[in-house]
């Protein structure tokens, strides 16, 4: 009884942790979109003990989702032990329920620890579970969030108790460490945001009133703790940290231009934080997906409805309300340190919440254009929402409590107590009776997963995982979103597709970029066109043996699925699994060729396959074709090379490119003016950029940004009153154009016709822009003149326009795929048969008529190809032995010269060639095919080597570091506790 008594706090928040089961009837389950759940979970969980995972089109890399071994462990470990995924999840989603409360429960516990807040504890712990910051997370169940979102109230509680209370500090910063090895994040640094502002933000605060109470002498003590803090937190999480790192360092720009560089990451964060209002996070709302999502199930009620919107501000008048009254009582100066960390984590919380929207935008948009690494914030209610969650949460418990304590009637306590925590229910009604799982009205992410599906993954995993790749047909569609995602009629949507959640084999789809995707495409073309020679070709390249056939896609149009049964018969295709709607279909013999294999001839390519496309391989010989870089020298090119093939640049070539790269530049809107006091910021930000220039292209790059700030500055002064910064303004902007101009006409030929087109494209811009001011005409007239004459394009109706570069005078084949050219000719002369063509070294034009029509379809691709002789050679007999994704053994049997080791995976420089030991070898390095990995390899004789992938070492190390933490860790807590008990 006295147990039961003791813990009848814990028990009843269990008691709501069952609501997930509301939820789900039957078979249904949480499957699809961003979930991360699987119908085979084990598979997933071995996937992350590795850097690579095999089963994504040619394979990707797994760093950045170590932290998810802890994350979805529960999940995983539940569906083994209940023998079922459905249950397992359902019991798994009431466990974070749980989690989410109880982590709130025990915050407030570890700083309320008395009976006068038991109602603290419980109206924060039910809000914490019941929240619509929350509720938006459940419709994926993100467990990251959830995690964060969790560990948030028992951080603050322990640095409290470290700094305020003088509690042990390395039994604290190891509590902390394992916190977040608990509730880590999934180990996503932009989820950190809210969880190292909110802390930093506590530790200044406490080690302030820390100051102030004890003096300077307490300052060894405060950086002991943030010593032991955050060391312990690297300790324990350093298995995903370490591997992050080198991740981070080398992809963040890159990340960066994937999303449209800065101002496109802008672009997102503006339309996250169109909503995000002071008032709407006050009331604890403001969540984008209300707004914007015309089904969404409950939102409109939220809006509409004059009982629920006078609710949304109560907990905000509650807080500020009950934040006077706390100024006017004497409440414990440990307590009043506690609630003011509150209150400005709070204020801060509402400043980054808010983004970008007013009235604190401007400075959110400022830190991400210049503060590095800020970007990753992009979406930022998303990353500091909990900042106003947690603090108004507690705030409005605090203060109710103060009100229940004060009834001195225990039954009239107790009713209010019972009414307050029902009313909070019963606002957040939708937990209960909606359907928030719904994303429209085909696709939900509660679903009901058809039998064949999993029966489909008994057949394909029978295969060894490294025997060959498995085809999707028919393609991805592309019409809901503008990006290929995995769609079915029973509700299903997903980027990441669904048979990749079963299989154990590689499943290649119409997702992957640059020359793979290209040659994927390649293969889709083939199989609907009935080109079996191209198939083949392709299909062999890429290892494919067999074709997964999903009937039960839902598609973004009205066109029919396409039939397999023609194809099969044109393909010769054999049906191995045929259920429901899903069908298993081999590929004839040949089988398809090993994952690594040596090669004794090759043709390389000079030139970059993204920018010539891939058209060249898998043509003609069908040898493998090797881009030349870092791992290559003119002698191991000749001692292998049939061929060496040159790739061309074809110059806005697709319709209506041109238009749209003109159109998509305007000027910068600046926001401090000539004449301002800050603008000497201004100029001496220019002086810098222009100082780092250090190549004639950088420095025409820079110009032209300042003649566009200088025109912008023009636009933004007007006015006779400004007559003369509008002068000066004009003059600079004429000094950088010219001198841009200058500098372009002394280029070399290719970067020449690269910035004349550039510079051209930025005239007309700049032009149209300022078609009302004639004092500009005629110096654009005059700029566009001289630049003219070296411009070099396509007119997107007749003519393709193509740069070449050869390095070598000799002659060439000219190689044209996919449009006939009606008039060749290269460089201005009529070219009458491009098989026997001299070039010389350097720079060529190449153009050709076209029909209209064929602009509407990608650019043709035109290469040159100089044959040559080499030494023909047998290639040595190689076997292997696939360890796991990271690692092979290779054995090489009797080479006897140079050979080309093709290692049949996606292309990654951190892949590794090492000797029997794993000892790097010189670094030799290629890509090959537009996609795989190649090392080309002239020693001699027999011997075994390694090929590795190098951040899996880093994941070694840091997992040996969190392990002897961990138990270090575990050891001392038990051991204190003993002693303690004696």
């Amino acid at each position: 009884m006295k147990l039961l008594k003791r813990y009848k706090e814990i028990l009843i928040l269990l008691f709501f942790s069952f609501t997930p089961l509301l939820w789900f009837k039957g078979n249904t389950m949480l499957l699809g979109h961003d979930s991360g759940f699987r119908l085979i979970p084990w598979n997933l969980l071995k996937n992350y003990f590795y850097s690579r995972s095999p089963t994504i089109n040619f394979g990707m890399d797994w760093s950045v989702y170590k932290a998810f071994l802890v994350t979805q462990f529960p999940e995983t470990i539940l569906s083994s032990v209940t023998g079922s995924v459905v249950w397992g999840q359902h019991i798994a989603l009431v466990l974070w329920f749980f989690i989410i409360g109880f982590a709130m429960w025990l915050g407030i516990y570890l700083v309320f620890p008395d009976n006068k807040y038991r109602f603290l504890r419980l109206w924060s712990s039910l809000f914490a579970m019941y929240n619509f910051y929350i509720l938006q997370g459940w419709f994926i169940a993100e467990r990251a969030k959830f995690s964060l979102f969790a560990a948030l109230p028992i951080a603050v509680a322990l640095l409290y108790r470290s700094i305020i209370l003088k509690k042990n500090i390395v039994t604290h910063s190891l509590v902390f460490g394992i916190l977040y090895f608990l509730l880590n994040g999934g180990g996503s640094p932009p989820l950190y945001g809210a969880t190292f502002v909110g802390l930093a933000c506590t530790f200044i605060i406490f080690s302030i009133s820390g100051i102030s109470e004890s003096g300077r002498g307490v300052l060894k003590r405060l950086c002991l703790i943030a010593l032991g803090f955050s060391f312990c937190f690297f300790i324990l999480n350093a298995y995903w940290i370490m591997p992050q790192i080198g991740l981070y360092l080398g992809t963040y720009s890159q990340a960066v231009g994937d999303y449209g560089g800065i101002e496109g990451l802008i672009a997102w964060e503006r339309m996250i934080s169109k909503n995000a209002s002071v008032i709407n996070l006050l009331r604890l709302q403001g969540i984008p997906d209300w707004y914007d999502n015309i089904y969404h199930p409950f939102a409109h009620q939220f809006f509409t409805n004059n009982l629920l919107i006078i609710a949304s501000f109560l907990p905000a008048i509650l807080v500020f309300v009950g934040g006077i009254f706390l100024l006017c009582k004497r409440i414990a100066v440990r307590e009043s340190r506690y609630i003011l960390s509150l209150y400005i984590i709070l204020f801060i919380g509402l400043v980054l919440a808010a983004g970008s929207h007013p009235p604190f935008g401007a400075v959110y948009i400022w830190a991400m254009r210049h503060v590095p690494g800020f970007a990753i914030f992009r979406s930022s209610f998303y990353k500091f929402a909990p900042l106003v969650w947690v603090p108004m949460i507690i705030l409005s418990g605090f203060i109710l409590n103060e009100v229940v304590y004060r009834i001195k009637n225990r039954f009239a306590k107790g009713f209010v107590a019972v009414c307050l925590l029902t009313a909070l229910l019963c606002y957040h009604y939708p937990f209960f009776i909606s359907n928030f799982f719904q994303l429209s009205k085909k696709f939900t992410t509660r679903v009901t997963v058809p039998s064949y599906v999993t029966a489909s993954a008994n057949v394909m995993n029978k295969a060894d995982p490294y025997s060959g790749n498995i085809l999707l047909y028919p393609p991805l569609d592309r019409g809901f979103i503008n990006k290929p995602i995995d769609t079915y009629k029973w509700g299903f949507y997903s980027l990441d597709i669904l048979p990749r959640s079963i299989s154990t084999i590689p499943i290649i789809a119409n997702d992957a970029t640059g020359p793979g995707g290209e040659l994927i495409n390649r293969v889709y073309e083939s199989l609907e066109s009935r080109d079996t020679y191209a198939f083949f070709n392709v299909a062999t390249i890429l290892r494919i043996r067999s074709i997964l056939v999903r009937r039960d896609i839902q598609t973004s149009s009205s066109q029919p699925i396409p039939d397999i049964a023609p194809i099969a018969a044109s393909f010769g295709l054999t049906k191995i699994f045929d259920q429901g709607e899903w069908q298993l279909w081999t590929l004839p013999s040949p089988s398809v060729p090993p994952l690594i294999q040596a090669v004794s001839a090759v043709n390389f390519f000079r030139g970059d396959l993204s920018v010539s496309g891939s058209d060249i391989i898998g043509q003609g010989d069908a040898l493998p074709v090797v881009e030349t870089g870092s791992g290559t020298n003119q002698k191991m090119i000749n001692s292998i090379a049939k061929s060496i093939i040159y790739g061309s640049e074809c110059y806005f070539c697709k319709k209506d490119e041109w238009d749209t790269y003109v159109f998509g530049i305007t000027l910068p809107t600046p926001r401090i003016l000539p004449g301002s006091i800050a603008y000497r910021y201004v100029r001496w930000k220019e002086e810098r950029e222009s100082a780092k220039a250090k190549s004639d292209t950088e420095r025409i790059d820079v110009l032209i940004a300042h003649a566009q700030t200088r025109l912008g500055e023009y636009v933004a002064l007007g006015g006779a009153k400004n007559a003369g910064h509008l002068q000066s303004a004009q003059l600079q902007y004429e000094s950088a154009m010219n001198e841009a101009v200058k500098i372009m006409e002394g280029l070399a030929p290719r970067e020449r016709t690269i910035y004349a087109n550039r510079i051209l494209a930025y005239l007309l811009a700049q032009q149209r822009e300022l078609r009302k001011a004639p004092d500009f005409e005629s110096n654009f007239q005059t700029m566009i003149a001289r630049v003219q004459p070296r411009v070099w394009m396509g007119d997107g109706q007749q003519e393709y326009r193509y740069g070449l570069t050869v390095d070598t005078a000799s002659y060439y084949q000219l190689l044209v795929y996919e449009v006939a050219p009606q008039v060749l000719k290269v460089d201005g002369s009529l070219l009458t048969s491009p098989k026997n063509l001299f070039l010389g070294a350097g720079y060529h034009t190449i153009e050709f008529a076209a029909s209209v029509d064929e602009f509407s379809k990608p650019a043709p691709s035109v290469f040159a190809v100089r044959k040559q002789e080499f030494p023909q050679s047998d290639p040595p007999n190689v076997t292997f032995t696939q360890k796991n994704p990271d690692l092979v053994v290779v054995h090489i049997e009797n080479a006897q010269h140079p050979f080309l080791l093709l290692y049949n995976t996606g292309f990654d420089s951190r892949w590794k060639l090492g000797d029997s030991k794993g000892t790097r070898e010189e670094n030799r390095q290629v890509r090959t095919n537009g996609f795989a990995n190649g090392w080309i390899i002239d020693k001699q004789g027999t011997y075994d080597a390694t090929i590795y992938y190098q951040p899996q070492n880093i994941f070694y190390l840091g997992g040996v570091i969190t392990m002897f933490g961990l138990m270090g860790g575990i050891i001392y807590l038990t051991r204190r506790k003993i002693k303690k008990a004696v």
